[in-house]
């Protein structure tokens, strides 16, 4: 059955979707992200990518995402919720400045161990992709955050940095 939240937002019955997403009300603090979410399996996904066992990463998500980034050389791209880092690596290795966070400690280590390694570097940080802020990170040419959307509540506060981090005709 579907969940209630999803009933609610649906308004049960009919293919209606509420406009604007809910906001955490004022006095209540944004839930935590947690930092672990993704640690019990970094090691497993980060293997998984990095031998190219994953064929629908490889062939369909990473050539659409580069695709609708429209990337060209020199631009800065931020990597939202990076996992291991492998999109980050790709963009820096294409000529950008990427920039990659991720909330698990866990991915960011491996994706800064393979950035040692790596002709052109990426920069990686431990971070809630909730709170992305241009005084931290700066603007950037476009911000892509993959397969994590639907994993990151409340959304609006992610939608609200990228929308503060993208320069003017940037692309998310």
């Amino acid at each position: 059955p579907a969940p209630e939240e999803f009933r609610r937002l649906t308004r049960r019955g009919g293919a209606r979707v509420a406009n604007t997403p809910e906001e955490p009300a004022p006095d209540k603090p944004m839930p935590q992200v947690s930092n672990s979410s993704w640690d019990h399996v970094a090691g497993w996904y980060d293997q998984l990518l990095k031998h190219g066992r994953s064929d629908h990463h490889r062939d369909v998500i990473m050539p659409g995402t580069l695709r609708l980034l429209e990337l060209k050389s020199g631009q800065r791209i931020l990597d939202l919720a990076c996992g291991q880092g492998i999109l980050t690596r790709k963009l820096a290795e294409s000529g950008a400045e990427a920039v990659g966070v991720d909330a698990s400690e866990k991915l960011i280590d491996a994706a800064r161990r393979w950035a040692k390694a790596a002709a052109r570097p990426a920069r990686f940080e431990v971070g809630d992709a909730r709170a992305i802020e241009a005084e931290k990170f700066g603007e950037f040419d476009g911000v892509a955050c993959v397969m994590a959307m639907m994993n990151i509540d409340p959304i609006l506060p992610l939608m609200r940095g990228v929308a503060g981090v993208l320069k003017q005709g940037g692309r998310f």
